[in-house]
């Protein structure tokens, strides 16, 4: 059915897992290098008999052991480093919680003497001062290209490709990571469960660098895109429109008309995204915007995604997974195209004809008898389709209620209940997950159930009350 288009797209890729920066913790329940227990294979360095380089005030050396059984470093990769460690706070208190990347993370040096004692300094907060959500001893270690691969940054340093990590770290499922061992003398071991010795094994390393120049991504839907949306890209060739200079305006797929079957009715789309690494897994999502779009793809970039398709035991089929590909070097090191990625959803059924509208009430039922909504506090409506502004209710006759506009057409919605811009006491569903319905179709009226005395009752997001919402015409 392919026949077209596949004999001028190669058919190579394979899957490779990339995460964007870890979030999360887990706790190391290892005994520590030097204990009873802990006994270094043939063959590697006993971390605890060397004497790590000193470290310069305000700053400790943190070092592991490069496992025997690892492939051997070439000259133009290097071990990086990140972590909980690397976070800091805001001036409002907040913390940031994306660890370095690219050059930004640590650069693993050889131990002069050694033959697999690599070696960084470091600075690390206490934890008494340490506010992030991570743990400061959080961390990774990821393979990556150093400065003689003679490559642009944007490709360069520690990138997030799990088989890149070392095998102790790829053991963390996302969202955990291991966790290091401060020996309080100025020196930090890189263990984690099951690794007390520091020793860390590499089984995939980034291949030798060649560059291939206007490479292009292919993806297909089962119709054509409506004129209301624009695809767009964003994955690791772009750092995920995380720069502070992205602009999605940059990233916008074009069709490739030449390729589109009318008994099909299936049409391609391609983005050149420059330069990559031959044998180097990419990973990308494709996302729906207004054509014309710029600056930051926002929250519809996540409510509009196309990604790989994954359905769970129970049958739920979800769209939101990475997008894997690999440029291999035999496409050529100019213009080359990858095998289409092939959507099943329909574009027009994720994002319907936004000229479409209709106005929607909703109302704010109390549950209970003879109670009202604490002093101070408004119910409003919060969602998707207020772009996730408040939406503030009036008080009639004994329920709350808001008139929206909502465009679209039919479409499933998330919202919330809220004191304003606050999710402090919010309502939502049973489960903590936001309210869900779909809507305008026949329906122009929904009601959501709840009990007044609990709104906004509540000192954290994390604290909501259960609703349930029924939909009707009026």
């Amino acid at each position: 059915m392919k026949k077209r288009v596949l004999t001028i797209l190669p058919l190579f890729a394979f899957a490779l897992a990339l995460t964007s920066c870890p979030q999360g913790e887990e706790s190391s329940t290892s005994t520590g290098p030097g204990s009873e227990s802990a006994t270094p294979p043939a063959g590697v360095t006993d971390i605890t008999t060397v004497d790590l380089p000193e470290a310069p005030d305000g700053q400790v050396t943190v070092a592991f052991v490069y496992s025997s059984e690892s492939l051997e470093l070439p000259e133009y990769v290097s071990i990086w480093l990140t972590g909980g460690f690397t976070e800091s706070a805001n001036e409002d208190g907040t913390w940031n919680s994306d660890w370095p990347i690219n050059y930004g993370a640590t650069e693993m040096q050889l131990m002069e003497g050694t033959s697999d004692v690599y070696y960084a300094h470091i600075t690390v907060l206490e934890e008494e001062e340490y506010g992030g959500t991570n743990g400061v001893d959080s961390y990774q270690l990821v393979a990556g290209y150093n400065e003689n691969a003679g490559l642009a940054e944007s490709s360069s340093g520690l990138l997030w490709v799990d088989n890149y990590k070392s095998d102790e770290c790829q053991a963390y499922s996302y969202g955990e990571n291991p966790k290091w061992q401060n020996n309080g003398d100025g020196t930090i071991y890189l263990i984690s469960n099951n690794n007390p010795d520091a020793i860390h094994t590499f089984s995939t390393l980034p291949p030798e660098p060649v560059e291939m120049k206007n490479f292009h991504l292919v993806v297909s839907w089962p119709e054509a895109l409506p004129s209301w949306a624009a695809a767009y890209g964003v994955g690791t060739f772009n750092n995920w429109g995380n720069d502070e200079d992205f602009d999605i305006s940059k990233w916008k797929f074009e069709a490739l008309d030449d390729y589109a079957f009318a008994e099909e009715d299936r049409y391609y789309y391609s983005l050149n995204i420059g330069t990559v690494i031959a044998n180097a897994p990419l990973e990308y999502k494709v996302v729906l915007l207004a054509p014309d779009a710029s600056g930051k793809p926002g929250d519809a970039m996540y409510q509009y995604q196309f990604g790989d398709a994954i359905t769970n035991e129970e049958g739920e089929t979800t769209y939101t997974n990475n997008i894997s590909t690999t440029p291999l070097a035999g496409q050529g090191t100019d213009g080359a195209y990858d095998a289409s990625h092939d959507f099943k959803r329909y574009p027009s059924q994720v994002w319907t004809d936004p000229s479409i509208t209709r106005e929607v009430e909703f109302r704010f039922v109390n549950s209970e008898t003879g109670t009202t909504v604490p002093e101070g506090t408004v119910p409003g409506i919060t969602g998707g389709f207020t772009g996730w502004a408040y939406a503030q209710m009036t008080l009639v006759e004994d329920y709350w209620t808001v008139t929206l506009e909502i465009g679209g057409g039919s479409q499933d919605l998330e919202f919330g209940v809220t004191r304003g811009s606050e999710w402090n006491g919010a309502i939502k569903d049973a489960t903590g997950s936001n309210l869900k319905i779909t809507v305008p179709g026949e329906h122009d009226l929904v009601t959501i159930t709840a009990a007044y005395s609990t709104f906004g009752v509540g000192d954290e997001p994390s604290v909501f009350h259960p609703g349930t919402v029924t939909s009707s015409t009026k």
